[in-house]
């Protein structure tokens, strides 16, 4: 037997002590490309990669920690150890280009070098930031304002020609949305090309959870995102409870995914009312709007926080609900699935408005695939990826989720993705109240394995989010990371504008619906 099928018989007959289902493999940087090409070959998707400064736990460098998701509920997870202070690593990215902005934070935050990426710019640190400045190393000293050092401006890929000039928007914006920049390369108005300058308000997460309890990390990682509060606590909250060995009960596993899919079903709705927006469609916009309005205020009562914010625990969730509250709820959401679907079917049977969907920011599948796109994005454009699916958590495990695909990859694609999934989530919200198990909806948990980590995960509205924990000897937070869904899918939103027209930028931009706070954490 040869060491690749070594490999492959250790992924297909495995235990975890990462996580159930999950090889953890040790290799050296220069076999990294070779394996990981193996990984690729046997369907392994690269969905996280993460740097730890073990400088303070006894080693003498870094490590670089490979997920990689395969079919039939499988991970590997690679890890590479990097010898020094400031040692270098080679680049995926040409081989595999899902690594693209993994290794790019990476060389900004840890100041390693990357060898053969293809383009190294800058990406979470900006102009300003000082060369030897790399905030999430141990040694990494913080003292208040950082003074300015000029830097090389970010070099955008600017196309050129007769007649080609450049629109410059953002990073502040006429809305209260948060700043992003984005630069048009265009002829007329048709879009050549697009670049997206991104992490202005980089909230230094990560940096501020090292030290901390596992319950106090909480607090944090729930606050990354509003509208994806219940993803971002239920990963953590996964991680966590791997790392001190909890077995959250049957019923806590019930109510977490119900209130993912409640998350789901108020983002989805609403995010449906904001396409309406980037084509002046009011009726979509204020008929959906009041939809999620509703939604939200049933989330109040169930969990005394609109945003559903509070709820999931360490250990479980924080109630559970009566027999009738129950029954209210479900009379409720039958009674808004079918309000929604009258309001979709007017929505989607508008000429005028279809014209302005179909084939409008088209993200083609091999695009979405190689560059790792996930949630709605992903599968409008036919990659079966939904993590309630391909590696079935909570729930999810006793109660199976139809993945809801199209092909085109439009904005249209995209509605319809969204629309088939809000139908997915109320009948899931249904069978997950009616066949809630027995049993106490909280455990106590158990003391953190010291020098330990864990990966945790779920499905948020906008895909999948993965949260990492490492816990150092006196079982305190040494690392924390988070890759977001929207952190996935911001490059791929950039492959899609090209070849529309400026005006469609605001539709294509929102049927993506993608989150600066899940992606500035």
């Amino acid at each position: 037997m040869n060491w690749q099928e070594s490999i492959l018989a250790k992924i297909n007959n495995h235990g975890s002590k990462i996580y159930r289902n999950t090889l953890e493999v040790n290799i050296s940087k220069e076999n990294l490309i070779i394996i990981a090409l193996l990984i690729k070959d046997l369907g392994g998707e690269l969905v996280n990669l993460v740097a730890v400064d073990e400088r303070f736990l006894g080693k003498d460098g870094f490590t670089l920690l490979y997920l990689f998701a395969l079919p039939e509920n499988k991970f590997v997870l690679i890890n590479v150890f990097l010898e020094g202070d400031f040692p270098d690593f080679p680049s995926l990215t040409p081989y595999l280009p899902a690594a693209n902005w993994y290794e790019l934070q990476i060389k900004d935050l840890f100041g390693l070098t990357l060898v053969g990426h293809p383009e190294p710019v800058r990406l979470a640190l900006h102009d300003m930031w000082p060369d030897n400045a790399h905030p999430l190393r141990k040694d990494y000293q913080h003292q208040g304002f950082l003074p300015e050092e000029k830097q090389p401006p970010f070099e955008f890929n600017r196309v050129s020609g007769e007649g080609v000039f450049e629109v410059p928007v953002g990073p502040i914006h006429a809305g209260i949305i948060e700043p992003g920049h984005f630069r048009f390369g265009v002829v007329g108005e048709k879009i050549l090309h697009l670049d997206a300058r991104l992490f202005y308000t980089h909230r230094g997460i990560e940096k501020s959870i090292e030290g901390k309890t596992l319950e106090e990390g909480l607090l944090f990682a729930e606050r990354i995102c509003g509208t994806c509060t219940v993803s971002h606590a239920a990963s953590y909250c996964q991680a966590a409870e791997t790392i001190t060995g909890t077995e959250i009960t049957k019923k806590a596993a019930y109510l977490r995914s119900f209130a993912l899919e409640m998350e789901r079903l108020y983002n989805h709705i609403g995010d449906l009312g904001n396409i309406g927006a980037g084509i002046g469609f009011n009726f979509m916009v204020y008929q959906f709007g009041r939809l999620k309005e509703r939604l939200q205020a049933l989330n109040q009562k169930l969990t005394g926080h609109r945003y559903l914010r509070g709820y999931i625990r360490l250990g479980g969730v924080a109630k559970e609900f009566s027999s009738t509250l129950i029954n209210e709820i479900l009379q409720e959401l039958t009674q808004i699935k079918e309000e929604f679907l009258e309001i979709a079917n007017i929505a989607l049977s508008s000429e005028a408005a279809r014209e302005r969907f179909q084939n409008t920011g088209i993200l083609p599948y091999k695009t979405a695939h190689e560059l790792g796109a996930v949630g709605v994005a992903a599968r409008a454009s036919g990659v079966k990826r939904d993590s309630r699916v391909t590696h079935p958590h909570l729930a999810y495990e006793y109660i199976p989720v139809n993945i809801k695909t199209q092909t085109s990859g439009d904005v249209l694609a995209r509605i319809l993705v969204r629309k088939e999934e809000v139908l997915e989530s109320f009948r899931l919200c249904q069978e997950l109240l009616l066949g809630l198990p027995e049993g106490n909806f909280t455990v106590k948990l158990n003391p953190a394995v010291i020098n330990s980590k864990a990966f945790g995960y779920s499905e948020s509205p906008r895909g999948d989010n993965y949260h990492f924990l490492q816990v150092d000897l006196d079982g305190k937070i040494y690392r924390y990371q988070v890759r977001s869904a929207s952190f996935c899918n911001w490059f791929p939103l950039t492959k899609a504008v090209p070849g529309n027209i400026v005006p469609d930028f605001p539709l294509i931009n929102k049927s993506f619906e993608l989150c600066y706070s899940c992606l500035d954490r």
